[in-house]
């Protein structure tokens, strides 16, 4: 179990995964990247196999909420596709996606996603929350809901 927990840890933190600083700061308690034991224990209790989809689901919405405002707004979801693309896609591919994902999966219509949105969202793709290489979620799932 260390072991393995190291190796995830490290596939979190591996310096080609995009999302490295932004899983820190979700998971420490200063909410700053500064990540204590019991920040690593709970990151890693989440990201186990064992642990619930929607504590899964929660902990990727919130990674995703870049300006913590409870919401997934377009700004959100551009910033996630271009980082989970590392810029591959242009301006107007995201721009497509991000709107295809808002009104697909905005139950409420109010331009924005909540947690129960998200939720819904990954009922329809439960393999959203699979760990992918180097630990961070696939673009191409995202767009697999999208199409």
């Amino acid at each position: 179990l260390q072991i393995e927990g190291m190796k995830l840890y490290l596939s979190l933190m591996a310096l080609d995964n995009p999302f490295r600083q932004r899983i820190a700061e979700v998971f420490s308690e200063d909410g700053e990247g500064n990540m204590t034991l019991d920040d690593f224990l709970d990151m890693f209790s989440v990201l186990s196999e064992m642990a619930p989809r929607d504590l899964k689901a929660y902990y990727a919405f919130k990674i995703y909420d870049f300006n913590s405002d409870d919401f997934i707004c377009k700004s959100d979801l551009e910033k996630t596709l271009n980082k989970l693309t590392r810029n591959e896609l242009t301006d107007d591919e995201v721009r497509m996606v991000c709107e295809k994902v808002i009104d697909e999966a905005d139950l409420d219509n109010d331009g924005r996603l909540s947690l129960e949105d998200f939720q819904h969202m990954i009922v329809r793709a439960p393999e959203f929350l699979s760990l992918k290489k180097n630990g961070f979620f696939s673009y191409k799932i995202v767009l697999e809901i999208t199409v």
